[in-house]
């Protein structure tokens, strides 16, 4: 009789451990649920506080000329550069063409690339060559991943402070280096080097992730302006696509990279590879993308007022926002262009 009552009261027992098993995993999975849930809700919420990524811009650089919220002009509009004749930057490569132009255009980068400063630095180097002076005017950061040229844009980032913060669009900024660090294994003079390091929204940096920029044929992100993150035209593999806007500024960056830095060890990994081949140039596919972007997104004020922002402090410049012309000459293999040292680029201004 004890035995049997014992025997009951376990089956009791092993029934009620049963019930709440089954009771622990419903309440586990309710709440994984939910966690879910609010992390989607968290990636797509409107309201999200405006960080003030940077220090106040240098209030003795010009800028008086700015332009009304819509596409910015450019040479390809019924504008011209206008050149600052005083300086003697490229005065070296005068009367020069071909393959010698090449090699001294290269000789002439190199000479100037090692005084990026540090890492910290880039911050100060922002306040005078990321602006925005061409579309809202509100002198706020301008930053390719949310900045929407014709309409009111959704996020803007103060100048003032900085934060490194924040998992969803909107809420951070940091330094994104539209060619990755990893492919370069983080060396200086690449990793501080702001013509290719630039301001940009934290969020969608990381959805950038290491990957080349190119053409996106089928989209699986889209940032709030239109930057998308898919499948690319030029390899299959996952690419990064700016908007229109600032597909030519991109572009000029990767040329400006891929001259400056190509005797140094620049292929780090599989996304590298993809995009420059064992000599460093840049892959054929990738490259007829770069020029066609340069090509129909052609140089803007923002272009010139980056290029002698940086200038600053660096001491180097972008000599294809400069002289447009040299890519032809360098990644189209030009020799009947013949260099002629006008300075640097100043300005756009109407053609006559």
């Amino acid at each position: 009789m004890v035995f049997q009552e014992f025997t009951e009261m376990n089956k009791n027992e092993d029934e009620s451990n049963k019930d709440n098993y089954k009771k622990l995993l419903l309440i586990s999975i309710d709440l994984l649920t939910k966690i879910a849930n609010q992390l989607i809700i968290e990636q797509s919420n409107d309201n999200i506080p405006n960080p003030d990524p940077n220090p106040n811009p240098n209030p003795n650089l010009e800028d008086k000329k700015s332009y009304p919220n819509s596409v910015a002009p450019t040479i390809n509009s019924g504008f011209k550069i206008e050149y600052d004749n005083s300086n003697s930057f490229y005065e070296s490569l005068n009367g020069l063409s071909g393959q010698i132009l090449k090699d001294k255009l290269f000789e002439l980068q190199r000479k100037h690339r090692n005084s990026t400063g540090d890492y910290g630095q880039l911050h100060v180097t922002y306040r005078d060559s990321f602006v925005d002076k061409y579309y809202e005017n509100d002198k706020t950061v301008l930053d390719l991943y949310t900045e929407i040229p014709n309409g009111k844009d959704k996020y803007t980032f103060e100048f003032g402070k900085y934060a490194d913060i924040g998992n969803s669009e909107g809420q951070g900024m940091n330094r994104e280096h539209l060619i990755a660090q990893s492919w370069f294994g983080k060396q200086s003079p690449m990793r501080n080097d702001a013509h290719h390091v630039w301001p940009g929204d934290k969020y969608v940096n990381a959805r950038h992730g290491n990957v080349p920029f190119g053409t996106v044929t089928k989209a699986f992100y889209m940032s709030s302006n239109g930057t998308k993150v898919g499948k690319g035209q030029e390899d299959g593999g996952e690419v990064a696509e700016p908007i229109n806007e600032f597909k030519g500024d991109v572009a000029r960056a990767h040329l400006y990279f891929a001259l400056t830095y190509k005797d140094k060890s620049i292929t780090n990994n599989g996304s590298s590879k993809r995009f420059f081949d064992n000599y460093n140039n840049i892959r054929p596919a990738f490259l007829k993308t770069m020029l066609e972007w340069a090509k129909r997104d052609n140089i803007s004020q923002f272009d010139i007022d980056r290029n002698n922002g940086i200038y600053i402090h660096q001491r180097n410049r972008n000599p294809f926002i400069d002289y447009p012309e040299l890519i032809r000459v360098y990644f189209e293999n030009d020799n009947d262009f013949v260099f002629v040292n006008k300075g640097i680029a100043k300005k756009l201004i109407k053609n006559s």
